[in-house]
């Protein structure tokens, strides 16, 4: 039984903190002016761009050494694929562009600016970016396959997002903005332990929070089986949320909520939909910077003022 996690390990690349600062310094002149005049007058030190954060290769080796020690749970966060995309993460072929306009094309994208010409880039980056994943997660399953870990263990590999690349408009995956089909569609993989299932596909719709369950039914003693909770198509509708939105989405159709008042569905619209998205409440992720895509200003006034702030 799951009685908890023994270690939690948080490694981050020190281009992290460069990268918040910068996030932060954007909101002012400034701070922006100083911060390029530091970058212009400092030495080169390198001319290979790095990740902002534990890219695939060296994550893996840590899964790889951790499944040794037959582990109860274990959980390996990948951040591949992920704008920026680096030098250190597109290893396929050799990189024509050069660490600035790596980082511009990021810019523009997470910006929502990004050109036609850009975007169409940015995908083929995106796409590198997928194989130098695959290549290294591949890696640690075939290591997990050949422990006495592997016969028994739910093993679940599932996107937490998508990335849009114009789709209907969208860039990247804003949190201000509709919960859009590229984004909200992710993989989701299961070996299950000694599983019939092996090599089948399901198409029905499931969302995170089966998953979820899954692992509650596979480290309990409940009778549930884990195959049963992700194989079942139940119809149950799914919630996708961002800071602006609610979305809840069926095989049939979709309704998105907005925290303006606004509503916009498609397909089958049934009440149970309607129920959902009236009920659920509108997360406030806020960004490096501090801010809260897709709250207004003075929403935060409000609340700032009723918890004695202002």
């Amino acid at each position: 039984m799951l009685g908890g996690i023994d270690r939690f390990d948080q490694s981050a690349s020190k281009n992290l903190f460069v990268s918040r600062i910068k996030t932060v310094g954007r909101k002012s002149d400034f701070l922006e002016s100083i911060y390029e005049t530091v970058i212009q007058s400092a030495p080169v030190q390198s001319t290979k761009s790095r990740a902002p954060y534990t890219p695939a290769e060296p994550l893996t080796n840590r899964l790889i050494s951790e499944v040794q020690h037959m582990p109860a749970f274990l959980w390996g966060h990948y951040m591949d694929p992920h704008a920026p995309h680096t030098e250190q993460t597109l290893t396929d072929r050799d990189i024509e562009t050069s660490s600035t306009d790596l980082e511009e094309l990021s810019d523009a994208f997470h910006s929502g600016k990004a050109t036609k010409e850009q975007l169409q880039q940015l995908e083929e980056l995106y796409d590198q970016h997928i194989r130098y994943l695959d290549r290294h997660l591949g890696r640690f399953l075939s290591e997990a396959q050949s422990t006495s870990w592997w016969d028994e263990a739910l093993v679940v590999v599932v996107g937490d997002h998508g990335e849009a690349f114009g789709d209907e408009g969208q860039q990247a995956h804003p949190w201000a903005s509709d919960p859009r089909e590229a984004v909200i569609r992710t993989p989701l993989a299961v070996k299950f332990p000694n599983s019939s299932y092996a090599g089948e596909r399901f198409d029905h719709l499931i969302g995170h929070k089966s998953v979820y369950e899954a692992i509650i039914a596979h480290t309990s003693t409940s009778d549930t089986n884990p195959e049963n909770v992700l194989s079942t198509n139940t119809g149950t509708p799914i919630v996708s949320k961002s800071n602006s939105a609610i979305r809840v989405t069926t095989e049939k159709g979709w309704l998105i909520r907005r925290r303006n008042g606004t509503e916009t569905s498609e397909g089958d619209i049934t009440r149970e939909m309607r129920e959902i998205a009236k009920s659920e409440s509108f997360p406030e992720v806020s960004a490096l910077n501090g801010d809260i895509p897709g709250v207004r200003d003075d929403d935060l006034a409000k609340r700032l003022e009723a918890l004695g702030y202002r």
